[in-house]
């Protein structure tokens, strides 16, 4: 019998140390504002299709950190930790010139897909596929700002950051 205890052992060894390989985790992070410093983030920690996307302080919560999940040709989701929903532009908003985001199932459509494009400082552009770019309502600071869609232009409040969650 104790022939066939190293034999089992490094069978049981390589079993690990495949699905540890295989359960790679994902990077998370934090969508940050260049004019506010404050974050991207799901309100009210909510699991609903089409609930609110606001800005608010970078807090180490699970509604605050997103995984950029790539999808080709440079496009990716925003997607919550918290819910597994994904940053979308509420196309119904958009065409009454509102343009909110909000979350919603992680889905192959192009208001769910953003492209990242560099701005200044270490800062970009998240630009929709059917719209223009993520932004906060009125460049405000203010914690509980609306989220939404704008012109992809070279304001503060247009421009956000990437930072790794720790």
């Amino acid at each position: 019998m104790s022939r066939w205890l190293p034999l089992l052992g490094s069978l049981v060894l390589g079993h690990v140390a495949l699905s540890t390989t295989a359960v790679a985790q994902e990077q998370e992070y934090f969508l940050v504002a260049k004019h506010s410093g404050k974050c991207l983030h799901q309100h009210g920690a909510t699991f609903g299709d089409d609930d609110p996307i606001t800005q608010w302080d970078c807090v180490n919560e699970p509604n605050v950190r997103l995984k950029k999940i790539d999808r080709g040709d440079g496009r990716f989701w925003l997607k919550f930790v918290h819910s597994d929903k994904c940053v979308h532009v509420n196309m119904s908003s958009y065409l009454d010139n509102v343009g909110s985001l909000t979350q919603w199932t992680c889905i192959d459509q192009n208001n769910l897909h953003w492209r990242e494009v560099a701005a200044s400082d270490g800062y970009s552009y998240f630009s929709s596929l059917v719209a223009d770019c993520i932004g906060v309502r009125r460049g405000s600071a203010d914690n509980g700002a609306i989220i939404k869609i704008y012109p992809c232009i070279d304001e503060p409040s247009v421009q956000w950051k990437l930072v790794p969650a720790k």
